[in-house]
């Protein structure tokens, strides 16, 4: 990829130069800015009570913020207020080629939602959510004649957030299926340098602006009192991007949005107050030529200490996607960075209940467990207001 990112920043140079009056760029790749690549730091891991159980819930009923893995799980009296801040750390990135170069948070994750129940059976909710931002800092950039004489050279970096306003709708038919979707829109926002040639070079801003309607399915099942199964299902959306520019627009071909499916199992084991959790999730990133489909497990337990104190730990895996296989230019690698992405994550969470309020605290750190070169940190905390 970032082989790729300098050879186009000199391909666009050549290109501009020789249609400086078009308005209008079509380029022959995808946006990188927006690929799902950066997925593996860019998430930020929402839902507080989910993060604290190894990322798991798609088996199991919660307050409205666990509409973010499954909207059948959306469960409370009447109504809900939920509000959710998250830190992450950042991290180096590529040093052996750029000195310096760091991937940070560009916005917190951030949860403001409203959930209601409109009838015995069917529950809604309104979700604005910071679903996955990040900014990539790469130090300084060159730029080349045909010759390869350094001309210019200038600080490359991108800046990306995907927030979403959603809908989740659950409905539940007699206590033995629950039914959801989530009417997603992801609000698609990035920022980075582009090159413009005149008389001379200058450095432009690049902005990307788009909303993609993403609607999520999920089912709860409960065959018995004991143990409950989940599925949530995002289809495949493609979308072509377009690059707002001084001089106009860059159209890039279409970019995929990858399928992404999510099963799991929730056991309660009824003599005591415990919850052992269960999940698979597979998001199908072979769409995009330079990654592989990614495989994840995940396990979390949930124990009611008190009648007003639960605490829980989970464990879950992040394996690294890239298709290490691919090969560059003149055969060499295609990835510039070959250490291992794989992340093995331990969370730990709690939550208190004071009256009608509830205050829900987790981490997530794969520091431990994790002998790649990619560590990271995500500390959640949350408030919920019940209303009855």
């Amino acid at each position: 990829m970032f082989r790729m990112k300098r050879y186009v920043i000199i391909t666009m140079l050549l290109f501009v130069q020789l249609n400086l009056f078009s308005v209008t760029f079509d380029a022959d790749y995808q946006d990188p800015v927006c690929s799902t690549f950066f997925n593996f730091y860019s998430h930020n891991k929402l839902s507080t009570t989910i993060a604290g159980r190894g990322y798991t819930g798609v088996a199991l009923t919660g307050d409205i913020s666990t509409a973010v893995i499954n909207p059948a799980s959306i469960d409370f009296q009447k109504a809900q207020i939920y509000f959710e801040y998250g830190y992450k750390n950042g991290i180096e990135w590529l040093q052996e080629y750029f000195l310096g170069a760091m991937l940070t948070k560009y916005k917190s994750g951030m949860i403001y939602a409203f959930g209601y129940r409109i009838s015995d059976y069917f529950q809604a909710g309104l979700i604005y959510k910071q679903d996955y931002s990040y900014e990539g800092d790469y130090g300084e950039f060159y730029i080349t004649d045909y010759y390869g004489n350094v001309i210019a050279t200038y600080d490359y970096y991108e800046k990306v957030t995907i927030s979403s306003i959603s809908a989740p709708f659950s409905y539940n038919f007699n206590n033995y299926l629950l039914f959801g979707i989530d009417l997603n829109f992801n609000i698609y926002h990035s920022v980075n340098p582009e090159i413009f040639t005149g008389s001379g070079i200058n450095v432009i801003k690049g902005e990307v602006d788009f909303v993609l309607f993403r609607p999520k399915f999920g089912i709860i099942i409960k065959p018995f009192n004991y143990v409950n199964f989940g599925l949530t299902y995002l289809p495949t959306t493609n979308k072509q991007i377009k690059k707002k520019v001084k001089w106009g627009e860059i159209k890039y071909e279409e970019n995929t949005f990858p399928l992404e499916l999510r099963v799991g199992t929730a056991i309660d084991l009824e003599k005591i107050p415990m919850k052992l959790l269960f999940e698979y999730y597979h998001s199908q990133n072979s769409e995009e030529t330079i990654l592989v489909n990614r495989n994840d497990f995940h396990f979390g337990i949930e124990y009611d200490l008190l009648n007003n104190l639960t605490i829980r730990s989970g464990f879950f895996t992040q394996f690294d996607y890239r298709d290490m296989s691919l090969e560059g230019f003149e055969g060499e690698d295609y990835w510039l960075d070959t250490s291992s992405y794989d992340q093995n994550f331990l969370t730990l969470g709690t939550s208190y209940k004071w009256k009608k309020s509830t205050v829900s605290l987790a981490i997530l750190d794969s520091h431990l467990l994790t002998e790649g070169n990619i560590e990271q940190t995500y500390i959640k905390i949350s408030y919920k207001l019940d209303i009855e």
